[in-house]
C-alpha cells in the first residue's frame, strides 16, 4: 500500500487545510446559440475528502484564478494545495498540460498565492498515483456524467445546476457511524464536518397540471421568454439528467466500495472477512431516491451447510425487518466495528461458526441511528 502524503494524515489539521486540484474535461455546452467547451475544476480536502466543483470557461491561468478566488470566498483559505505536474496530462490532454506549465509562472497566481500565504506543491512527474486521492473522485465522477449526457449538449445554467447537485451527491454519503454524547446516534457524512445536520433539498417537481392556456408568456416582452410548458419541461429535462447521474454513480460508489472492503480486509487465513451481527450497513437499492441511503443493521446471519453466511437479516430504522443477500450489503467507508466472537460459540441459527473470526461477541446492541440520511425502505421479503 502507498504512503499518503504527511498533510493527508496529519492530526488537528482543520477541514480543507490541505487541497488536492485538478481539472478534467473538456465538456461541450451551449453558449448563446453556439456550442463550446469548458472544464470542471475539482477540489478535495487530502483529509476527509470533502469535494468542491466548478466549471471553468478554458483552462487558462486567469480562469483557476478566478475558480480559486470563489473557493476562497466560500469555503476558505488552505495552508498547501496539491495538484498534477504537466507530464501527467500530455497524452491526455494537452491543453491542459500547457494550462499547467503557464500557471507554474503565471503573476496572477503567484501574486494571489503570495498575498494569501498559500503554499503550492506538484506531485512527482509521471507518477499519478500520487494524486490517486483526487484522480479517484475524477473518474467516478467523469464515467457517471459521460454515461448521463450521452449526446444531450447542457446550456451553461443546466451544466452549473448539475455541477452543484453533482457536489451534494459526493458530500453527503455516509462516512462512519457515531454515537454523540447524548447517546442519540446517527451517520457521519462529510458535509457534517462544515454544517452539521444539513439536509439537501428535494428534487423540484414541476407538476404535471398545466393552465387551460399552455402558451401562456410570463410577463415582459423579452424576445426568448418561455411558455410555461416550455419551461416546465426544462425543469423535468434537468431533473432527469441529475437523476441519471444519482442512479449511475450510486452504483459506481457501492460496487466500488464492497471490492474496497473485500480487497483489504481478510482473515488470517486468508478467507475474506464475513459481515458481523450488530454491523451498520448500506443497503443497495436500485430504487433509492436522489440523496438517498438506504441503512440498516444486521441481527442475524443464515449459514449455508458449509458454515459460510448466504443471507443476513436486516433491521431499518423503522423497526422492520428484511432479508437481503450479503452482495446487496455495503460496509461503511470507516468500519466502526472491530470485534470478534470466541471460537465454537453457537449462532442464534442454531449454526456453529466455520471461523473464529466469521462473528461478533453477542452483545446488546443499542438502537438503530436515525440518521440525517433519508432512509427509503422495502417491504419485507
Amino acid at each position: 500500500m502507498c504512503r499518503f502524503f504527511e498533510r493527508r494524515a496529519a492530526c488537528g489539521s482543520l477541514v480543507q487545510q490541505h487541497l488536492g486540484l485538478d481539472y478534467f474535461g473538456p465538456l461541450a455546452v451551449q453558449k448563446e446559440g453556439t456550442q463550446g467547451k469548458c472544464y470542471w475544476c475539482i477540489i478535495t480536502c487530502l483529509v476527509t475528502r470533502l469535494i468542491h466543483l466548478d466549471v471553468v470557461e478554458d483552462a487558462s491561468a486567469n480562469a483557476l484564478v478566478q475558480s480559486l478566488r470563489r473557493f476562497f470566498a466560500s469555503r476558505g483559505v488552505p495552508a498547501t494545495i496539491t495538484s498534477d505536474n504537466a507530464p501527467n496530462f500530455i497524452l491526455a490532454d494537452t491543453t491542459i498540460a500547457e494550462a499547467w506549465c503557464s500557471a507554474k509562472d503565471d503573476q496572477l497566481l503567484a501574486k494571489e498565492l503570495c498575498q494569501r500565504k498559500i503554499q503550492w506543491k506538484y506531485i512527482t512527474p509521471f507518477a499519478p498515483s500520487q494524486g490517486g486521492v483526487y484522480e479517484r473522485l475524477i473518474g467516478s465522477v467523469k464515467q457517471a456524467l459521460y454515461k448521463t449526457l450521452g449526446r444531450h449538449i447542457p446550456t451553461k445554467e443546466e451544466l452549473l445546476t448539475l455541477v452543484i447537485e453533482v457536489e451534494a451527491m459526493l458530500n453527503t454519503r455516509p462516512l462512519v457511524h457515531v454515537e454523540a454524547e447524548d447517546l442519540q446516534q446517527q451517520v457521519l457524512r462529510r458535509i457534517d464536518l462544515l454544517q452539521k445536520d444539513f439536509e439537501v433539498a428535494p428534487p423540484l417537481d414541476a407538476g404535471n397540471e398545466l393552465e387551460d392556456d399552455p402558451d401562456f408568456c410570463m410577463p415582459g416582452e423579452q424576445v426568448k421568454s418561455l411558455t410555461k410548458r416550455q419551461l416546465i419541461a426544462a425543469i423535468e429535462s434537468a431533473g432527469r439528467i441529475t437523476d441519471q447521474f444519482w442512479h449511475l454513480w450510486q452504483t459506481q460508489y457501492l460496487t466500488a466500495l464492497r471490492e474496497k472492503h473485500q480487497s483489504e480486509v481478510k482473515t488470517k487465513r486468508g478467507a475474506r472477512k464475513q459481515p458481523k451481527v450488530g454491523q451498520l450497513v448500506l443497503i443497495v437499492d436500485a430504487m433509492q431516491p436522489r440523496h438517498t441511503w438506504k441503512m440498516g443493521r444486521i441481527e442475524d446471519l443464515k449459514r449455508g451447510s458449509e458454515g459460510s453466511a448466504r443471507e443476513a437479516l436486516v433491521v431499518l430504522p423503522s423497526r422492520k425487518k428484511i432479508k437481503r443477500p450479503l452482495n446487496l450489503l455495503v460496509p461503511l467507508e470507516l468500519e466502526s466495528i472491530a470485534c470478534e466472537e470466541p471460537e465454537n460459540q453457537v449462532h442464534p441459527s442454531g449454526n456453529t461458526p466455520a471461523t473464529e473470526e466469521d462473528e461478533p461477541e453477542h452483545v446488546n446492541e443499542p438502537a438503530i441511528p436515525e440518521s440525517p440520511i433519508q432512509s427509503a425502505e422495502a417491504e419485507s421479503t
